[in-house]
C-alpha cells in the first residue's frame, strides 16, 4: 500500500478521530495536576474560555453574529439552556468531582452519558426503547454498580467526588439531547461557539463576583501556568481541531466505534501519569461498561467496521 493512499481525506479523518480521543482525555489528568492549585471554577473558565477564543478565530466575530441572528427563537433559547448545561454546569460537576475522587473513577463514570442519554430519551422524548438500547443500558448501570460496591463485596460506596461526576454525565446528556432535539442548523461549529461564549461568559461573570480576588489568583499561579497552557493547547485546542476535522472528513459511525476507547485511555492516563493504581474492581468495571457501549451502538459500529474494511481494501487495491 502507498503512503500517499494514507493522505485521503476519510483516512486522515478516523486517525484525527482516534488521536482526539487520546487529546481530549487528558482533562482527568491536567486537572488533577491544576485543582491542587486552581479552583474548579478557574480551570472551568480556562478550558471554555480556549474553546470559545478557538472557534471565534475560525469563524470570524462578524460571520458569527451575523449568522445567530438566523436562528429561530425556539433554537436560540434551546441552545443557551443546552449551554449552560454542557458548559457551565457540566464543567463545574465534573471538576469538584475530579477534585474529590480518583482520575480512575473519573474515567469510568464520566462515560455514564450514553446511560443517561437513553433514559432522557425515551421517558422524556419519548423515543423508542429497543431491546438492544435495554441491553446496553443495563450493562452500564451495571458496571457502575459493580464499581461502587467494589465487586458487590460492600454495600453502595459512591462518595460525593464520584456523585458529581454522575451529575456531570447527567448534564452533558440533557445538554446534548435538547441540542440534538430542538437545534437544526447544519452550521455545528457555530453553535458550538455560541455554547462556549455562554460558557464563557457565565464562569467569568462567577469569577468576577464570587471573589474580587479570584482573577488575581492568576498571578499568583505561576508554578502551574505551564499546565494551565498545556491544558488549553492540547485538551481543548487539539482536541476540538481534530474533532471537527474528523467530523467533516469521516463518519459519525465511525467516531461511535473509536469512542470505547475513551474509558481505557483514562484509566491508562490515570495509572501512568498520576500513579493511581489500577485494581480489578476498576478492570471489570471498564469492560461490563464498554460491553454496554458496544450493545448501545452494535448497528452503528457494525456499519463503520464495514466502511472501514471497505476503504482499507480499495487503499490496498490502488
Amino acid at each position: 500500500m502507498d503512503l500517499e493512499k494514507l493522505k485521503d481525506p476519510g483516512t486522515l479523518g478516523s486517525l484525527a478521530s482516534i488521536v482526539s480521543k487520546f487529546t481530549a482525555r487528558t482533562d482527568v489528568v491536567f486537572g488533577k495536576m491544576l485543582l491542587g492549585s486552581a479552583t474548579p471554577i478557574l480551570v472551568a473558565f480556562v478550558e471554555i474560555a480556549s474553546a470559545w477564543l478557538l472557534l471565534f478565530l475560525y469563524i470570524g466575530i462578524k460571520p458569527f453574529f451575523q449568522k445567530m441572528r438566523e436562528l429561530e427563537r425556539t433554537e436560540f433559547l434551546s441552545i443557551t439552556i443546552s449551554a449552560i448545561l454542557s458548559s457551565v454546569l457540566g464543567p463545574l460537576f465534573f471538576l469538584n468531582g475530579l477534585k474529590a475522587t480518583s482520575a480512575i473513577n473519573t474515567s469510568l463514570l464520566v462515560n455514564l452519558n450514553p446511560l443517561f442519554l437513553s433514559i432522557v430519551a425515551v421517558f422524556v422524548f419519548k423515543e423508542e426503547l429497543t431491546k438492544k438500547l435495554l441491553v446496553g443500558v443495563s450493562f452500564m448501570a451495571l458496571g457502575t454498580l459493580y464499581l461502587s460496591t467494589k465487586g458487590f463485596t460492600e454495600g453502595m460506596t459512591l462518595n460525593n467526588g464520584d456523585f458529581l461526576i454522575i451529575l456531570s454525565a447527567m448534564s452533558f446528556s440533557l445538554g446534548t439531547l435538547i441540542f440534538k432535539k430542538y437545534v437544526h442548523t447544519p452550521n455545528i461549529s457555530l453553535l458550538v461557539a455560541y455554547r462556549a461564549m455562554v460558557g464563557t461568559i457565565i464562569l467569568g461573570g462567577i469569577l468576577l463576583f464570587s471573589s474580587q480576588n479570584e482573577f488575581s489568583k492568576i498571578m499568583h499561579l505561576q508554578p502551574i501556568l505551564h499546565i494551565l497552557l498545556a491544558y488549553a493547547l492540547i485538551g481543548v485546542i487539539a482536541t476540538y481541531v481534530l474533532h471537527y476535522y474528523a467530523l467533516e472528513n469521516t463518519t459519525m459511525t465511525n467516531n461511535a466505534l473509536f469512542t470505547l476507547s475513551s474509558p481505557i485511555i483514562g484509566v491508562v492516563y490515570a495509572s501512568a501519569f498520576l500513579g493511581e493504581k489500577i485494581e480489578f474492581v476498576h478492570v471489570i468495571s471498564m469492560i461490563i461498561m464498554i460491553c454496554g457501549l458496544l450493545v448501545t451502538k452494535f448497528d452503528m459500529i457494525q456499519k463503520a467496521l464495514i466502511l472501514t474494511k471497505m476503504r482499507f481494501k480499495h487503499l490496498h487495491n490502488n
